[in-house]
């Protein structure tokens, strides 16, 4: 109403990239042509929170428990809801202008899409992109055992405004990373089904072999997302059915990536996140004939002294197995890289407070802190080790 009485009058529309809903509600617009200019909103600053809030004053509008507030307080909100929503302002101006919760918005939203074939479809996009990844529409369809034209006719239909398909490209997305990562961590975290996820591994297994990796890189991303130890266990399935889940998951992708190296890696972390040395040491030893890796050969050091150190440190082979293969990358990191040296300090320090009858211990421990101190000693983890290590000296 403020500015009806102007020479030009002028509105900003803030428009949620719903492509269905955009077509349809521009006609509301009288006298609207195509429009000639497109405004991307970047990274919101602290000085742009400033202006915002400035803005809405001059124009006399106003919102309840945020007008009132000093301008320093009113930018603050405005920030602190950009970081909240991972610098969506949309979310922030939704919120502000509703007075609706826009999590709350997002939540009645997926559980409002139907069960079945557009809730799988929905989970799919969401997951991959959450993980960072916009999927082809045959991605989609492959990982649903349906047919392309299908997943096309839901995506324009019952899923019309929350999926954004993009024809130029033949992809699809949620209409906001933001909300992706919303639907994955709210709706789907916790609520994983082997037989789903089991489906988009097997899809993905045909679409490359170990051998030509690096001629098929979107498909590599996504398993290798997807199949890491902290997506499966950490996050996907039911805390209290998620290391069945994601054991039965490992055994059926054995048998479509049992000759790659990061498949063996991220098993071997699964048995080692639950406790299961020797199973994760198998996994490990595995993996490095497929491919020698400074993850896998670094995760089968620490593996093999934790297991040193919890059988009370008997088995010197095992010990000797397990320090050669952390030194070994100390020496292919060098000084470039605190952690190999770190964890082997780390694990030393346990094994000398458990003993003393291995003499190997004291002086290599010694080699690895001096080495340490000379070129890491601004590094967190190395500090915190020596820190350990002078402390348990007297």
């Amino acid at each position: 109403m403020r500015l009806k009485d102007r020479v030009k009058p002028f509105c900003l529309f803030i428009l949620e990239d719903r492509v269905n809903d955009y077509r349809t509600n521009k006609r509301q617009i009288s006298g609207c042509s195509e429009f000639s200019n497109l405004f991307e909103l970047g990274q919101l600053k602290y000085e742009d929170a400033q202006a915002i809030a400035k803005k809405i004053d001059d124009h006399g509008v106003n919102f309840e428990q945020f007008s009132g507030l000093p301008i320093d307080r009113r930018a603050g909100i405005l920030l602190d809801k950009e970081r909240g929503y991972g610098g969506d302002l949309l979310s922030a101006l939704y919120s502000l202008t509703t007075h609706e919760n826009f999590e709350r918005k997002i939540y009645q939203e997926y559980h409002l899409v139907q069960t079945g074939c557009p809730r799988d479809i929905l989970d799919v996009i969401s997951i991959m992109n959450h993980i960072g990844v916009s999927p082809p529409l045959n991605y989609v369809a492959g990982s649903l055992g349906v047919r392309v034209e299908d997943v096309a006719k839901f995506v324009n239909e019952d899923l019309s405004g929350v999926i954004i398909p993009s024809p130029a490209r033949n992809k699809v997305n949620c209409r906001h990373r933001v909300i992706a990562d919303y639907y994955f961590n709210n709706c789907i975290s916790g609520n994983g089904r082997v037989g789903f996820i089991v489906g988009v591994l097997e899809f993905l297994s045909r679409q490359f072999t170990v051998e030509d990796i690096k001629l098929h890189p979107l498909a590599y991303q996504i398993y290798k997302k997807i199949i890491s130890f902290d997506f499966l266990y950490d996050k996907y399935f039911p805390e209290k059915s998620r290391k069945a889940d994601a054991e039965k998951t490992y055994h059926e992708a054995q048998k479509m990536f049992g000759r790659d190296g990061v498949f063996w890696l991220h098993y071997g972390r699964f048995y080692r996140k639950i406790g299961e040395l020797d199973n994760a040491i198998d996994c490990f030893r595995t993996g490095l004939t497929f491919y020698d890796s400074y993850q896998t050969r670094h995760s089968l050091g620490t593996a093999l002294l934790e297991k040193y150190i919890d059988d009370g440190c008997t088995d010197d082979a095992i010990y000797t197995e397990g320090v050669d293969h952390l030194e070994h990358e100390r020496s292919a990191r060098g000084a470039s890289d605190a952690y190999p040296t770190s964890t082997l300090c780390d694990l030393l320090i346990k094994v000398m407070r458990l003993t003393r009858k291995n003499s190997d211990v004291e002086p290599r421990l010694k080699v690895c802190i001096n080495y340490g101190l000379k070129h890491f000693k601004d590094d967190a983890f190395f500090e915190q080790v020596a820190k350990q290590y002078f402390s348990g000296r007297h």
